[in-house]
């Protein structure tokens, strides 16, 4: 009954769409043009089911999911993996899904051009949505993934690549942790993905945390919230503060952690140092986003920065969808993290970019208090001060870098991909 009601929402979304109108559009201008789909999910196969493709030389369909496939067809089309498109040679790649753009950012557009293969929607995109997804796409081009062992369970509404999600995967595989903290859940992609890998490890637990109870980006939603319940006996979560507020009750012994909640200061700096006394000496600790600031404009460089100041051994993925860098790195604690520690509190001295509460600034102190010595309390004191006094600055005074850093985009980023996609 739950499939069919999807199935028939995805009708009357294409009906509101006009997709028919749109359909015959593409028809007409792709004739004889060369086509590969790209997304074979439950979308395209409504449209197949109740739209007439015949008009359009479709050569094949192309999706994660067929990385793995056993066989050579899929709703009578070949079936290969998105790492075959170019190989091809196709014409045009017709982007079937509702994220478009998400799909665009993945791709290795410099590839595509070389090849003169076209990526457009396979659904219109109505003009306000057009403006937002071109303006977030990255100025860099982005790898397409060579391969991937994962399935559909906890791709759905991932924040992660599959590259990071493998890697993630892989060392929870070879670690076999007992004890797992994971700060920032939102839908629950991760926590799925560490839930469904640890399911046969006996007494293996997951501990969440999240700021928010409701999902950050539907507040309809809670967090959490695409987490079967058939893998939710090996999980708790905690919802509604920062990680000071459950640690006591989660207790020590951890022996690896995923941190993913801000992206920008004091973000993840803060977290680590809220998580740190109750983490194993040699706990691997996981960070999401390392790299963010080399593909998006204006994107702070918080957990690059964290991930540099810890001590111990360091493994990042061995392929990425990204041009410069991986994503995602780990870090098996060493006993010199300890005496390092003052590095990472000496973090919360750069700019803060969003206002922590004065309760949580209090109360954070007083926690600080029975973990750390006296004078690395009184330095995130004195970082406290320091960042009320730019928060203050910056709402008072115009940021002229940063309008500079917006014209930038506009002009270096923006504008010369609304050329390219505004058409579509």
């Amino acid at each position: 009954m739950a499939e069919q009601n999807k199935n028939n929402d995805f009708c009357s979304f294409l009906k509101r769409r006009n997709f028919k109108s749109r359909l015959k559009k593409l028809t007409q201008k792709l004739k004889n043009k060369k086509i590969v789909i790209y997304g074979a999910g439950q979308l395209f196969e409504e449209i197949n089911r109740h739209y007439d493709l015949s008009g359009l030389n479709i050569i094949a369909l192309a999706d994660r999911k067929f990385n793995d496939y056993e066989e050579e067809k899929f709703l009578n089309y070949p079936a290969v993996s998105p790492s075959k498109i170019i190989e091809l040679a196709p014409d045009y790649v017709l982007v079937s899904t509702l994220k478009y753009f998400d799909v665009v950012k993945t791709m290795d557009k410099d590839k595509f051009d070389e090849k003169n293969i076209k990526i457009i929607p396979f659904l219109g995109i109505d003009f306000i949505n057009k403006i937002k997804g071109i303006w977030q796409i990255p100025e860099r081009t982005t790898q397409n993934v060579q391969s991937s062992q994962l399935g559909d369970l906890y791709l759905k509404d991932s924040e992660m690549t599959l590259s990071e999600s493998e890697f993630l995967k892989n060392i929870i595989l070879n670690k076999k942790p007992q004890k797992i903290l994971e700060l920032g859940v939102a839908a629950g992609a991760s926590s799925t993905l560490i839930l469904d890998t640890i399911k046969d490890f006996e007494n293996s637990q997951l501990y969440s945390i999240d700021f928010n109870t409701e999902y950050y980006r539907n507040p309809q939603k809670l967090t959490g919230y695409t987490v079967p319940e058939e893998l939710k006996s090996k999980w708790q979560l905690y919802t509604g503060g920062l990680a000071y507020k459950f640690m006591e009750k989660i207790g020590g012994d951890i022996d690896m952690c995923l941190l993913d909640t801000m992206h920008c200061n004091p973000g993840e700096i803060l977290d680590f140092l809220m998580i740190y006394p109750f983490l194993k000496k040699d706990c691997t600790v996981v960070i999401h986003d390392i790299t963010r600031h080399t593909q998006f404009q204006n994107c702070p460089d918080t957990c690059c920065t964290l991930f540099s100041a810890l001590t111990g051994k360091k493994s990042v993925p061995s392929y990425t969808e990204y041009k410069y860098f991986p994503n995602i790195g780990a870090v098996e604690l060493s006993d010199a993290m300890k005496e390092n520690i003052f590095n990472v509190f000496m973090l919360l001295m750069l700019d803060w970019e969003y206002r922590v509460s004065d309760k949580d600034i209090k109360n954070l102190s007083k926690y600080f208090r029975k973990y750390y010595p006296q004078e690395l309390v009184e330095l995130y004191e004195k970082a406290v001060v320091y960042s009320k006094e730019v928060l203050k600055n910056m709402t008072e005074k115009p940021n002229h870098t940063h309008i500079k850093q917006k014209f930038r985009h506009f002009f270096k980023t923006f504008i010369p991909n609304f050329i390219e996609y505004s058409k579509y």
